[in-house]
């Protein structure tokens, strides 16, 4: 399904003015809806669509907006949960990013995100983008937060990239409390595989119910661990 953005979060994922959206629609370059309300909209792939011809776009455009050559930048976001991309986080944490590379001069050249856990190390999105950097596509990577690259290994991960000349660029170096719980649900998923290779599938269950246990702090119940709601209630 489609995510339509307004025109000034556009403007910033694309990296121009929203006086170069206006003009690139009104010359048929970009491709937009209506709202009821008489509102410009733009799909999330037409401007991947843009973000690919972008170059030869501006080439015969009279405003560059201040670009910067070797400034060619990827953002990648994630997030572990359908229920966390369904709230809208994952939309949210590319619109920070965005703009944090729209206000620092980077050229946005990809948008990568997906819903997959900081442990699984066969993300089609994050494999795609390196495939990106090996072909000299972008000069930086910029993230949130180290741990949406990789829960573990992200070393690995910095040192394939920077042999290839780029850089990460990491906006926040402290995790937020979802980030924490997030940490919390990867290691947890680890527990659960590999007890489940000894004890069997139910066992493993088991036994990561019981890490679930142990992780509750301050006297919470198991109850309130798994609901939070329940001890703000309380």
């Amino acid at each position: 399904m489609p995510f339509f953005y307004s025109v000034s979060k556009a403007a910033k994922i694309i990296g121009v003015s929203t006086k170069t959206i206006r003009r690139w629609d009104a010359r048929g370059i970009i491709k937009t809806s209506m709202t009821p309300g008489g509102h410009r909209r733009i799909s999330d792939s037409e401007i991947n669509r843009i973000l690919k011809e972008k170059d030869r776009f501006l080439s015969s455009e009279s405003e560059s907006e201040g670009f910067v050559k070797n400034n060619r930048a990827f953002i990648y976001a994630r997030v572990s949960t359908k229920k966390q991309a369904g709230g809208g986080n994952l939309e949210r944490q590319k619109e920070r990013l965005a703009g944090y590379a729209s206000e620092n001069g980077y050229d946005i050249v990809g948008v990568f995100s997906e819903v997959a856990s900081g442990v699984n190390e066969n993300r089609s999105q994050l494999i795609k983008m390196l495939n990106g950097i090996r072909d000299k596509k972008a000069d930086f990577i910029i993230i949130e937060y180290k741990d949406r690259l990789a829960r573990f290994g992200y070393s690995y991960i910095n040192k394939y990239v920077e042999d290839n000349g780029a850089r990460i660029i990491i906006v926040n170096e402290v995790l937020e409390i979802d980030a924490q719980q997030e940490l919390v649900d990867d290691l947890i998923a680890i527990v659960t595989s590999f007890s489940a290779r000894i004890y069997g599938k139910r066992g493993g269950a088991n036994f990561a119910k019981d890490i679930k246990k142990m992780l509750c702090l301050d006297g919470d119940t198991y109850e309130d661990c798994e609901n939070p709601e329940n001890k703000k209630n309380t």
